[in-house]
């Protein structure tokens, strides 16, 4: 799971697999924001951050993908119903 995923259709089919591609995706996130930072502080210039800027963008994009999916699969699971 270390390569970005860019496409919906790459996305784990499971539940479990999708919670936890959602949690290493917040964590991945916390390190480009840190990256970015670090840049910034260091001034390293423009196109370093811009690259960090862009793959953070990228991770974020299938993140929002994974939680959307998350959703879908977690509504289409069967209600219980109230014992009576």
């Amino acid at each position: 799971m270390n390569e970005i995923i860019k496409r919906p259709e790459n996305l784990p089919d499971t539940i479990e697999g999708l919670s936890k591609f959602i949690l290493l995706g917040h964590e991945k996130l916390k390190a480009w924001q840190l990256k970015v930072s670090a840049i910034d502080k260091l001034g390293l210039g423009q196109e370093a951050r811009k690259n960090a800027l862009e793959a953070g963008q990228n991770a974020g994009i299938a993140l929002l993908y994974a939680e959307s999916k998350m959703g879908e699969l977690i509504k289409a699971l069967p209600k219980k119903r109230d014992k009576q």
